[in-house]
C-alpha cells in the first residue's frame, strides 16, 4: 500500500502536523470519557452544584431560544424538574481539542436528542461550547 500521502493535506499539499498536543489522541476510549461526562452533567450540573464547565460564551439553544448566563441556569432548573433517561449516547473526536457528543433520551415521555460541543482548556480542564437540545415528538 503506498502511504505517500498518509500525512499530507490533500488540498493544500502540505505535510500534517504530528499530533504532539492533540489531547483527544490522548485519550484512549472516548465512549468511556462520553459517558462520564453524561453522567456528570446530570448529576452536577443539571442539579445546579456544579457550573464549572460553563464559560462567559457558553451557549444552549432550546426551542429555537438561544440560553446564556442566568438564562442557561434557569434552563438547567427546568430540565431537573423532568424525569430524564438516557436511552443512548454517541460521540466522535473532532479536531485535537474537541469532542461532539450527541445522546438521546426521554424527558418525561417526550423523545429528544441533545447536542454537545466539549473543548478542551487545559490539563484535564473541559468546558461545554455549546448545546443544542431537540424534541422529537
Amino acid at each position: 500500500m503506498d502511504h505517500t500521502y498518509e500525512n499530507m493535506d490533500m488540498v493544500t499539499g502540505k505535510k500534517n502536523k504530528k499530533s504532539g498536543d492533540n489531547i483527544v489522541n490522548k485519550i484512549e476510549n472516548p465512549q468511556e470519557f462520553a459517558n462520564n461526562f453524561i453522567s456528570f452533567y446530570y448529576n452536577k450540573i443539571v442539579t445546579g452544584e456544579d457550573f464549572s464547565m460553563f464559560r462567559d460564551f457558553s451557549v444552549f439553544k432550546y426551542q429555537q431560544q438561544e440560553y446564556r448566563d442566568s438564562s442557561l441556569i434557569a434552563l438547567l432548573h427546568q430540565i431537573n424538574q423532568q424525569k430524564n433517561n438516557i436511552i443512548n449516547i454517541e460521540v466522535m473526536p473532532s479536531g485535537s481539542r474537541r469532542f461532539d457528543i450527541l445522546i438521546m433520551g426521554k424527558m418525561n415521555e417526550t423523545i429528544f436528542s441533545q447536542y454537545f460541543m466539549l473543548t478542551h482548556e487545559k490539563a484535564d480542564v473541559w468546558y461545554i461550547k455549546s448545546s443544542i437540545i431537540s424534541l422529537i415528538n
